[in-house]
């Protein structure tokens, strides 16, 4: 039997059981609340919120916009491999820019072709040629379509023996290209060289500039050369020439090239002398508006521009500034990126004599 109670014990025990009931009543709504706490996750968040509010964070993105492309198309190139014999052949080259595959496309043993250039819808091709073992100096160009099936010759004036960077206007009916003579005993004079216009219907050739060299067409059919106090836009309708870009700090030289976008709103200097690629917008041409978008420190050799006008593709060296002229060394062919800046493609080329190596465009 449970032992008995006191008086004292008695009233102590009902007491407690008469408030017992009211700490249950008190307790039961924070008992629920804490089960529904444990098990409805929901609940627990917005509860947490209540108890630690937490304030509001703002994400800053501070990284630069990266338009996604890649570079199509393919360049023209003229390539001579190192060689054990003295005359090495003068070659043409295509570089596909998707697949990064480098291709012969002409060659002859005992023919030189060198110095490439494209129509701008990439229809026509044009280039120097010369027999391979220089016993006859004169140089002439052969144009035609760029699966060299049917290719007609030009044939410069006597004084010419040496042709260099031959363009093509928009319609496809000239052909400007720079002739060089005997007095000109090394290509980075450029007096002494001369810019000639061949007319391809009939069949007719002369001079229009003296001493200046790379001359390129717009697509309204003007003509750009560089001479030693800068480039000049020449309208060989009106008969005009104006200096458009003067020479930057000292005078250009035969080393010096440019290249046009195709669609005429972008060109690119590779200076040599000056160890720089310059690239401006041309913002308009009546008057001539350039703007500086880009600069590059390297020592380039030739420039092209792909299709839409995203990329640079520059022929790039190693020099030794100690030696005069400038001799290079490892070259590459490099692919800027000139909407997201930075280094789009790579070719190494050296395999191939670097004095020699000429970029013909990008189609």
């Amino acid at each position: 039997m449970p032992p008995e109670l006191n008086l004292e014990e008695e009233r102590a025990v009902s007491q407690h059981l008469k408030v017992q009931p009211l700490y249950l009543a008190l307790l039961a709504p924070f008992i629920i609340v804490g089960l529904l706490y444990a098990f409805i996750p929901s609940l627990r968040d917005g509860l947490g919120a209540l108890i630690h509010p937490v304030e509001e964070q703002v994400v800053v993105d501070d990284t630069v916009d990266v338009i996604e492309h890649e570079p199509s198309g393919t360049i023209t190139l003229s390539l001579t491999p190192h060689t054990d014999t003295r005359f090495a052949s003068r070659s043409l080259y295509t570089y596909n820019t998707e697949s990064g595959d480098l291709e012969k496309v002409l060659h002859s043993d005992t023919q030189d072709y060198f110095e490439p250039g494209m129509s701008t819808d990439g229809t026509q091709i044009v280039f120097g040629t010369a027999p391979t073992s220089g016993a006859t100096p004169n140089e002439s160009l052969l144009y035609g379509d760029p699966a060299f099936e049917e290719l007609l010759e030009v044939t410069p004036p006597k004084e010419v023996m040496y042709v260099r960077t031959p363009s093509f206007s928009p319609d496809g009916t000239h052909i400007a290209f720079v002739g060089a003579g005997k007095s000109v005993t090394t290509f980075g004079e450029i007096e002494g060289q001369h810019v000639y216009l061949y007319n391809t219907e009939d069949k007719t050739t002369e001079r229009i500039i003296m001493n200046a060299v790379n001359p390129v067409f717009t697509p309204d059919g003007q003509l750009m050369v560089l001479t030693a106090d800068g480039v000049h836009l020449m309208n060989l309708t009106e008969n005009t020439d104006e200096l458009v870009l003067p020479s930057i700090e000292y005078p250009f030289d035969g080393y010096d090239s440019f290249a046009l976008s195709s669609d005429g709103t972008q060109i690119a200097l590779a200076l040599q002398s000056r160890r720089a690629v310059v690239v401006y917008s041309i913002q308009s041409y009546a008057p001539f508006t350039p703007e500086l978008t880009h600069t590059y420190d390297t020592y380039a050799s030739g420039a092209a521009f792909s299709p839409d006008g995203n990329y640079l593709a520059l022929i790039e060296f190693n020099v030794d500034e100690t030696q005069k002229p400038f001799i290079g060394k490892n070259p590459r062919l490099i692919i800027f990126d000139l909407v997201n800046e930075g280094e789009a493609g790579f070719m190494p080329l050296s395999n191939f004599y670097p004095q020699l190596i000429t970029i013909g465009g990008w189609h």
